[in-house]
């Protein structure tokens, strides 16, 4: 298991802080340092949240003096990609929930970072085949029941996310439902 690692919670299009109070809460609960986004509302790709994000990324870093774990949902997912493509020293791993990673095929996160994505086929915002990735060398799916309004709540997801961050790089091993959860997870893990 890995020791608590530091992550930076990233809200949905549209969405700003308010949105991650759940998974932010529950990431804290068992025992992860969780830090908000403070950059006001998702609006968005742009230069400006660009730049903001890498202060905030660099700010955390440097203030926990390690790399630390991006946890986005949907557009914040996008986010926490594209953020750990251009700092990968800084970036410990990358969880995004329902996010369209698949519309981001010019972006790769490098295989040193775990990325694990979280979607459901009740998704009616990003489609699960958007969302899903190609499983591999620490690339993994896990499929909840969710809705995309409801992820950063489920308890599921919470579970599953913090099951993720209790992972260390050097010895990650792919997601295993828990047995008391087996049910809120349809899959163990594929796109398929």
């Amino acid at each position: 298991m890995s020791d608590r690692v530091p992550t930076l919670v990233l809200p949905g299009f549209g969405a700003g802080d308010g949105s991650t109070v759940g998974l932010r809460t529950g990431l804290s609960l068992a025992g992860h340092p969780t830090h908000r986004w403070n950059v006001g509302r998702n609006s968005g790709l742009g230069e400006t949240l660009s730049a903001a994000l890498r202060d905030r990324l660099l700010e955390l870093v440097a203030r926990h003096e390690r790399p630390i774990a991006l946890v986005g949902w949907s557009l914040g997912g996008i986010h926490a990609w594209a953020l750990a493509n251009r700092f990968p020293a800084q970036v410990e791993q990358v969880i995004t929930l329902g996010s369209p990673l698949r519309t981001m095929a010019d972006v790769s996160v490098p295989a040193a970072i775990p990325l694990t994505s979280i979607w459901s086929r009740n998704d009616r915002v990003v489609g699960w085949r958007n969302a899903s990735i190609d499983d591999g060398y620490r690339r993994e799916n896990i499929e909840v029941r969710s809705t995309h309004a409801t992820l950063g709540f489920d308890p599921a997801v919470v579970a599953a996310v913090v099951d993720r961050l209790g992972q260390s790089p050097a010895d990650w091993q792919p997601f295993r439902r828990p047995g008391w959860m087996r049910s809120a997870f349809p899959r163990s893990s594929g796109s398929a």
